[in-house]
């Protein structure tokens, strides 16, 4: 078994993962087992303040599909509730699939999940979400919001604001999306402005004072755009733009700061490699701040696997004097984006991770396979990375972390090596964090593996059996 110290020095924990091939494994987590010969497409997953984890997805068999809802605070996760949808009618078959979750700090639940079908020719399709009572274990409601959607819908809160967002989409023009404010107020609109184009699902923030922020990439033929909106005061403005065939924007993503500032990270792909860059909405959307994130030109064609993540409020103390060695600035915080990508010198793509704060660019994988693209949560104000592997076919396969205290670690070796394993979720609360990621034993037997991260403390809390 190998071994590795705690230190506070990240260089130095850096350069002993990359000259050693050695990554510490955790003890299996107990998997959540479903039914024989059932399987799922997506799973979700949100923590409450006070550390509960709430883990949802889709189970599926030959038939149809329901939602299934897991809730733990210690131990093994147990079945609170099943969503399922109408019997059969007519050769009619309802799925209710693409959950998403969200908690609010008074640990109310609330679930949106895409409905489809098929009658003959027609395809009946929509979105529905439920506010699901805990104690009492049933929903309270359950709420129609479309009838006509192709995409997975997605539910955010913060505080006790809850915002649902789903596309609407008519056959003709475009896709435009909407947003549905469940609590404390009824509301609900446009986000941006057309429905003649294809917008990509947005990412999305909750500021202090309730405002739904989101950024997207709308395509409408060989032109692309991000845009950036939020509700009440700032209609749809374009961040970037390109206008041929030979270049292509990644699709965003956003955080917002402690002060409510919305940071975006974009990307565009050329014939020559790709280019990121952060922009920093601090004076006003149509004059953003940028930072380019340096990305060596002597090692272009770079080339991105998935799309770059971002996680905010890190306070400068926590990174970058605990892991790099420098001198403290009080009450500062930094941006840390994530991405998988590769270039000249590497055959496969690994993590990277990069803060405006620290303009050195860090790769914190040296591997022999392909790590895929990672998701980044704040843990007790510290960065959380996981990540899957992915295999010569695109199968998504073990299970990885990084944070500033352990470095590596290996969460989860894959049950099969045939099967394609599908989703995976990494989501943080506090001083609490968690993930679930879906297991394949065969193509139509899954199992979901839901697992803490870290308590306050950063220490690894296998789920286990109890």
């Amino acid at each position: 078994m190998c071994r590795l110290r705690e230190s506070s020095l990240f260089l130095w924990l850096l350069t002993i993962l990359l000259v050693s091939s050695c990554v510490p494994s955790l003890a299996p987590a107990h998997p959540i087992a479903l039914p024989d010969e059932s399987f799922a497409w997506s799973v979700s997953a949100a923590i409450s303040p006070n550390g509960a984890r709430h883990y949802v997805f889709d189970q599926c068999d030959s038939d149809a599909c329901k939602i299934a809802y897991y809730r733990a605070h210690g131990g093994n996760p147990f079945l609170r509730l099943e969503i399922t949808p109408s019997p059969p009618f007519y050769g009619f078959y309802r799925y209710y699939l693409y959950p998403d979750i969200a908690v609010t700090d008074d640990d109310q639940v609330f679930v949106v999940w895409y409905v489809g079908g098929a009658s003959n020719h027609t395809i009946i399709n929509g979105i529905l979400y439920a506010s699901i009572v805990t104690d009492t274990v049933s929903i309270d409601s359950v709420t129609n919001l479309a009838m006509v959607s192709r995409q997975p819908p997605k539910v955010i809160a913060r505080g006790t604001y809850v915002y649902a967002v789903y596309a609407m989409y008519d056959g003709v023009e475009g896709l435009q999306w909407r947003y549905r404010q469940l609590q404390p107020l009824d509301a609900e609109g446009n986000i941006g402005g057309s429905d003649t184009v294809y917008a990509s699902r947005p990412q999305l923030g909750i500021d202090s004072q309730g405002d739904l922020h989101a950024v997207y990439r709308l395509t409408d033929g060989s032109k692309q755009t991000i845009a950036y909106w939020k509700t009440g005061t700032i209609s749809e403005t374009i961040l970037a733009i390109t206008e041929n065939n030979e270049q292509h924007l990644i699709l965003p993503d956003m955080v917002l700061d402690p002060d409510d500032t919305a940071h975006v990270v974009v990307g565009i792909t050329t014939t020559t490699g790709i280019s990121l860059a952060i922009l920093s909405l601090a004076l006003s959307p149509t004059a953003p701040i940028t930072t380019e994130i340096p990305l060596t030109n002597t090692l272009q064609p770079w080339s991105l696997y998935g799309q770059p993540h971002l996680v905010n409020g890190i306070p400068y103390t926590s990174y970058v004097t605990e892991t790099m060695g420098v001198p403290a600035m009080t009450g500062i915080t930094s941006t840390l984006v994530v991405f998988s990508a590769k270039n000249s010198e590497l055959s496969e793509p690994e993590i990277w991770v990069y803060s405006p704060r620290h303009t050195s660019l860090m790769r914190i994988t040296n591997n022999a396979w392909a790590d895929g693209e990672p998701l980044i949560t704040s843990v007790d104000h510290a960065p959380v990375i996981g990540w899957r592997t992915i295999d010569g076919s695109g199968c998504q396969r073990d299970v990885y972390t990084w944070d500033t205290i352990h470095g590596i670690r290996q969460i989860h070796t894959s049950a099969s090596t045939d099967a394609c394993h599908r989703g995976y979720a990494l989501v943080g609360q506090g001083k609490w964090g968690s993930g679930i990621w879906i297991d394949s034993l065969s193509d139509d037997d899954d199992t979901a593996v839901p697992w803490v991260v870290f308590n306050a403390y950063r220490t690894y809390l296998p789920i286990i059996q109890r």
